[in-house]
């Protein structure tokens, strides 16, 4: 039994050794399991970055998208509230335009009246009463907005003439008129009736 050791204080030591020699063990394996852990943590939170980011251009553009789509909406509606009380003033200035239109004639024949009261021995009283009416009647038609054209010896407009006649005058460039047959009336800043004319040729 030479090779046996029977010394008891060598036996505790080696007993002794043994469990710590283990918990070094435990600890390296604990340790590498947890690097281990804290890299895959690691590459976790890195491979998620990208698509945070991803995530957060998405929104923005979104934002963006929303953003434009209600400042054309806003346009939109700027323009058609526009529109509408153009409209509507329009519809005011203009509603009256049938009955002010049937008033013209009216108009011509009491120029036509006077006219032949000139060269006549009319009564004075008849003829101050027919210009008062005229008067009166002119004077509703221009509260209305309602004027006349100013048509002799301005050149020809198709807009705001009616050519019914034609003449050639020495002198005289093409396309003139030369005389006011009927009155043409504006509304505002448009023709109620054109004026019929005589045209230079």
């Amino acid at each position: 039994m030479g090779g046996a050791t029977d010394d008891p204080d060598t036996d505790a030591r080696n007993s002794a050794e043994r469990p710590s020699a283990q918990h070094d063990a435990f600890e390296a394996d604990f340790a590498e399991d947890s690097t281990d852990a804290n890299d895959e943590t690691s590459s976790s939170q890195q491979s998620s970055a990208p698509e945070q980011t991803q995530r957060e251009a998405k929104l923005a553009e979104q934002l963006q998208d929303t953003e434009a789509k209600l400042l054309r909406t806003l346009a939109d509606f700027d323009n058609f509230r526009r529109r509408t009380r153009q409209e509507h003033e329009d519809l005011q200035k203009f509603a009256a335009r049938k009955v002010l239109e049937g008033l013209l004639p009216v108009v011509d024949n009491f120029e036509r009246a006077l006219a032949a009261f000139e060269n006549k021995d009319a009564g004075e009283d008849l003829k101050t009463g027919i210009e008062m009416v005229y008067r009166q009647l002119q004077s509703v038609l221009s509260a209305q907005g309602v004027c006349v054209m100013e048509a002799v010896g301005q050149p020809f407009d198709p807009q705001v003439h009616e050519a019914v006649m034609q003449e050639s005058v020495d002198g005289q460039a093409a396309g003139v008129v030369l005389q006011e047959l009927q009155k043409g009336y504006m509304l505002h800043d448009k023709v109620l009736r054109p004026a019929m004319v005589k045209v230079s040729v």
